[in-house]
């Protein structure tokens, strides 16, 4: 189940309007309308939330809902790997540029 159709479910279990689960997210109700007509989707600190108020895991929120979760592993820019060897070149180019500096200062000196 899209977690659109999940939203709107819950909310309407609890009997609570757009309006009212807006106020206890502190957001406007448009939010929870896109939501719903899945025009937009809700930031992850939401989910959350959500996950908190309607007392189900964010497993059972989001798991059915394909785009959400290929949106949340679009976020992880890098994998642990990736961020080694980008660091990694990054202190070899700084080495590089610091040894370059010296050994320009050092002949410089020499007559």
């Amino acid at each position: 189940m899209k977690i659109s159709e999940q939203i709107k479910k819950q909310r309407e279990m609890k009997h609570w309007s757009q309006q009212e689960l807006a106020d206890k997210l502190h957001i406007s109700r448009q939010s929870i309308s896109k939501w719903e007509q899945d025009v937009a989707l809700p930031s992850f600190a939401n989910i959350v939330a959500i996950s908190d108020l309607f007392e189900i895991s964010l497993d059972e929120l989001i798991r059915g809902d394909e785009e959400l979760m290929n949106k949340f592993k679009t976020i992880q820019k890098f994998t642990p790997v990736e961020k080694i060897v980008w660091v990694s070149l990054i202190m070899i180019v700084l080495i590089f540029a610091v040894l370059f500096v010296f050994n320009t200062n050092f002949q410089e000196m020499m007559p």
